[in-house]
């Protein structure tokens, strides 16, 4: 018997399908109504009669949708409520070649690429009618041959005869998959893919920090499912801290991968799939039957991320409970109505909570787990529970298919909007499409939004915050995302009169930015750290004072890019400028230094006028001085303070 991997949609041509008999048309309208039913899209190559209002084709509700091409020209139809209503004319001529192109555009719209493909024909070989549809990008489909095949079948195209009969058997084989829970398949594309199949354990970290998926703010690392040495499972979520002062770091939540794999896998491979935001996994077993799993964070309900495992049973024992407690961190969990709860709580407050469910089965000698969980968090509470079991509700009435669908075709609007091509260098290009990747994983977590130097993949730095966010990465999510921009804003402008009392503490005016920023704003920078055996002191947080500049510089990027409206970043500009002009020294010739600092290289200390905390100061003061006059202020700078120094610029530099 013919094995095929779980499609997310089917194409198959009207020959195929043995149209000369009445009820086998029947049969195969049954068929087609229950994939789309399960969540698989359908399209259909060559019907003779395209069917009018009323057809047995006609399910206005069902989440896959029909696609159907007749007669010659290739056009596409889509059955809809009241009928057909096109969707796609060819371009360039029409024919099977066109409709097959038409037919892979529209399921790109949906993040379903050619390797999600199951395609069904009667005559791919010796120059037959179908082998018009095994355009390039067909290299990746599952291609069935069902007919006779006199010529023979091309590369890639798989001859399982049978006729109609066969194609049935394909088609129940993919309702049958959805009902037992099987794991999805990844189009392996490697233009959009990030594949591993060393077993190194001194990359372990890397791969766990590389594959990561995050949404809404909130990240699962990349760790695989069962308990191994060095792996580091965890879920962590922006701008929940724990502990107090330069000890704070981010709070590790409860763990919703975790699996018994018993024995340890033999070898595998783990693919990322940028253009639909999933990790799967495969690996080796004894048996010949792989372990395979599957997850997502969904980007279309908030908080929810969704796995499935298969394997055989021997590999695969009953999973326990689906929430796990993070090593060295204190968790509360129950069990109520069929849903599981875990609650982490930071010192201070604030929390991570998740609320999830599970189904295991059977599929032969194959063992199936599906897990669903809902994360909700707390910056300064305790984590709302009863929003998490809403929302761990809400995607179990969806489904695991459908949030998939839903999830894969959010992530194709999103590449639709914000794509990076380089031509000729495909390794940059996948480069920067896996830093894009990541800043959409950061999302826009709550009203606002603390993006650490390694994001959410790791405890790297403690999760703090520092200047590359605002100067780096805050421009960058204004282009892709500007309620994420504007929430990095809001973290600090509720943070600045933290930054006001690190200024009042040095005996200066305004506002001082904190080197290390976390959860209150004042400085968390260690005093000291070991490298190469011996205690080394850390003084950036005393003398890199550029970030208070930097986070200025930023707030402004979005206020005008975004085109928001200018108080939303005048204070942060007043109030930094006041810091530079009272932090200033004035020479006998009235020219301005800032003597003492460390530049943005870090290797130099001490330094007198750095060239870039200079400029940035200087581009401070300058905008700071303009938004004063776009206010109506002209007359009032000496009643502001008298922080300018006498003929100061006021024009605001790029």
């Amino acid at each position: 018997m013919l094995a095929v991997r779980s499609a997310a949609a089917v194409v198959f041509t009207w020959q195929s399908a043995g149209p000369d008999n009445r009820r086998r048309v029947a049969a195969i309208c049954r068929r087609v109504a229950a994939l789309r039913a399960a969540c698989i899209d359908v399209a259909i190559i060559g019907y003779a009669a395209p069917p009018g209002n009323g057809s047995p084709w006609s399910q206005p509700h069902a989440a896959g949708r029909l696609l159907l091409s007749a007669g010659p020209g290739g056009e596409l139809f889509e059955s809809a409520r009241g009928g057909l209503r096109p969707v796609r004319r060819p371009r360039g001529g029409g024919g099977r070649r066109a409709a097959m192109r038409g037919i892979l555009a529209v399921l790109a719209g949906r993040g379903i690429g050619p390797g999600l493909v199951l395609l069904v024909g009667s005559q791919f070989g010796g120059g037959g009618a179908d082998s018009l549809l095994l355009v390039p990008e067909a290299a990746r489909m599952m291609a069935v041959s069902v007919g006779a095949e006199p010529g023979g079948v091309p590369v890639g195209v798989v001859h399982a005869g049978g006729g109609s009969r066969e194609l049935l058997r394909l088609l129940d084989e993919q309702v049958r998959r959805r009902r037992y829970r099987r794991v999805p398949a990844v189009d392996e594309d490697p233009a959009w893919t990030i594949r591993e199949t060393a077993a190194d354990p001194l990359r372990r970290r890397v791969i766990e920090s590389l594959f990561t998926l995050g949404a809404g703010g909130l990240a699962t690392r990349g760790a695989v499912e069962e308990e191994a040495p060095g792996v580091q499972p965890m879920v962590l979520a922006a701008g929940v801290y724990d502990g107090r002062g330069p000890g704070q770091h981010l709070l590790a939540g409860p763990i919703w991968t975790g699996l018994a794999v018993r024995p340890g896998p033999a070898g595998g491979s783990r693919v990322l799939d940028l253009r639909t935001g999933v990790l799967a996994r495969t690996e080796l077993t004894a048996g010949g039957c792989p372990l395979q799993t599957f997850r997502l964070a969904s980007i279309t309900v908030p908080g929810v991320v969704a796995m499935r495992a298969e394997a055989p049973a021997t590999w695969l024992p009953r999973p326990g409970r689906p929430l796990r407690r993070p090593p060295g961190i204190a968790m509360a969990s129950g069990r109520q109505d069929g849903e599981y709860w875990a609650r982490a709580d930071a010192q201070g407050g604030g929390g991570i909570g998740a609320v999830a469910m599970q189904r295991t089965g059977h599929d032969g000698e194959v063992r199936t787990v599906q897990r669903l969980a809902a994360y909700t968090c707390g910056l300064l509470r305790s984590p709302d529970l009863q929003a998490a079991a809403d929302a761990l509700r809400a995607a179990e009435a969806l489904g695991f298919d459908r949030l998939l669908a839903e999830h894969r075709a959010a992530w194709a609007q999103r590449w639709e909007a914000v794509d990076v091509q380089i031509g000729g260098d495909p390794e940059a290009e996948l480069a920067l499409r896996f830093a894009l990747f990541q800043l959409w994983c950061l999302g826009k977590a709550h009203s606002e939004l603390a993006v650490g130097a390694r994001g959410l993949s790791g405890t790297g730095y403690a999760g703090h915050v520092f200047w590359d966010a605002d100067v780096f990465t805050l421009p960058a999510l204004v282009t892709m995302d500007p309620d994420a921009a504007a929430a990095m804003v809001r973290y600090r402008r509720r943070r600045l009169a933290a930054a006001r009392a690190r200024a009042r503490a040095a005996g200066l005016r305004g506002a001082r930015f904190p080197w290390e920023s976390a959860a209150s704003g004042e400085d968390v920078t260690p005093g000291s750290a070991q490298i190469g055996g011996r205690v080394v002191p850390i003084v950036t947080g005393q003398l890199e004072e550029h970030v208070t500049a930097g986070v200025t510089w930023a707030a402004v990027r979005y206020a005008t890019w975004a085109d928001r409206p200018a108080r939303l970043v005048t204070p942060l500009l007043l109030e930094t400028a006041r810091y530079w002009a009272s932090r200033c020294r004035l020479d006998d010739e009235g020219r301005a230094h800032i003597d003492g600092v460390i530049g943005p290289d870090e290797y130099h200390e001490r330094v007198n006028d750095n060239a870039y905390t200079n400029v940035m100061a200087r581009w401070n003061l300058r905008a700071a001085a303009d938004a004063a006059d776009r206010a109506g202020r002209r007359a009032g700078r000496a009643a502001s303070g008298g922080i300018w120094p006498a003929g100061w610029p006021t024009a605001m530099t790029p």
